[in-house]
């Protein structure tokens, strides 16, 4: 069962028609939801059930609208002048602090945490614990266990540290992954492994199950047994960028090692030693190839002239020759790489409260 969370946010349908709505697309649906409607309403529907409302002139009020996290419920409002109808997208929170979600990350039951998360502004940490999961066990059935989508904000100035007390390994944002967790659309900017011994982790999973796309890592890593990205993997890394700020012998872009059955594809590091490496708990240097690969430089990586249709243009930007994150603004400038300083939008116009169970 998903965690019973009811948020609110605003955010823009700038195509929504006044009185056509069945086209009508919603990215992120929480909050109380506010359509202008001609004629008095009558009855109105979340799915098969009916659902509470309020009128006052042309505004309608929608409430109470239940789903399960990750999937669509079709509103239908009927007035005595026409049929209104909005498929509206169901998520468990939006997060828009650093604290927000390490309270999440808190309420995990028996290792494991389920729920579809949405960021609504950057995260930052600096001064701030990174958020505590579980001690990692192998399989792939535990830990985080849902979807998280950044929606194209970053989360900054996290620090991997191990406190007194507590296990080395499994220590980062996610902890460890299972084999239903996504991850995407997020870039994490100025992290830390606060570690120079053998801290088995990486800055997005310790052990990695499940899938994480489109996300770009920048980090000081001196652990000698960490990736950028993540410490081993058994599941899927997908167009990926990881950057790697400090120089060191033996240090890996995307993860410590993968094993059988993982799939990593076109993704890239900077900076690293090594990309990545392969063959489980007896691993070796991962060959590259032209949608996987390691360059010293972001300059190094524009002079490839990379096939970078794979960046999907929500997330990520390639007019400059190499994948930016459109919400980080200080990336990197290399010959005249075009920014994007703007995060996928999230502006007023429509609200949606929703409890998703």
């Amino acid at each position: 069962m998903y965690s019973d969370i009811t948020t609110e946010k605003t955010f823009t349908v700038a195509s929504l028609p006044v009185v056509e709505l069945d086209d009508a697309e919603v990215d992120l649906s929480v909050g109380t939801l506010v359509l202008t409607v001609e004629g008095t309403v009558s009855k109105v529907f979340a799915g098969d059930a009916e659902a509470e409302f309020s009128q006052a002139e042309t505004a309608l009020t929608i409430r109470g609208i239940t789903g399960t996290a990750g999937s669509e419920t079709e509103i239908t409002v009927t007035t005595d002048v026409s049929i209104y109808t909005l498929s509206v997208f169901c998520i468990t929170k939006v997060i828009s602090s650093a604290e927000e979600w390490n309270a999440v990350a808190a309420t995990i039951s028996e290792n494991k945490l389920d729920g579809y998360y949405v960021l609504s502004a950057d995260l930052d940490y600096a001064g701030k614990p990174a958020p505590k999961f579980c001690t990692p066990t192998w399989g792939g059935t535990q830990g985080f266990a849902g979807t998280f989508d950044g929606r194209g904000y970053l989360i900054k100035n996290l620090t991997i540290s191990v406190a007194d007390g507590e296990t080395a390994d499994g220590q980062s944002f996610f902890g460890l992954t299972s084999a239903t967790a996504v991850i995407r659309n997020v870039g994490f900017v100025n992290a830390k492994i606060d570690s120079t011994a053998n801290f088995r982790t990486g800055v997005v999973a310790s052990f990695h199950y499940g899938t994480i796309e489109n996300v770009f890592v920048q980090v000081t890593n001196p652990s000698d047994h960490s990736g950028a990205i993540a410490y081993s993997v058994w599941g899927t890394i997908r167009n990926c960028v990881a950057e790697q700020l400090n120089e060191r012998t033996g240090s890996y872009g995307l993860c410590w090692t993968s094993f059988d059955g993982s799939t990593i594809e076109n993704s890239y590091s900077v900076g690293a030693d090594v990309l990545y490496r392969n063959g489980g708990d007896s691993p070796a240097n991962a060959p590259e190839t032209a949608t996987l690969k390691n360059f010293a430089s972001f300059a190094e990586m524009k002079a490839a002239e990379l096939d970078l249709s794979v960046f999907n243009g929500a997330f990520w930007d390639t007019e400059g020759g190499v994948p930016v994150v459109k919400g980080y603004k200080e990336m990197i400038s290399v010959d005249g790489a075009i920014l994007n300083d703007n995060a996928l939008p999230v502006t007023d116009s429509l609200t949606i409260q929703s409890t998703c169970l």
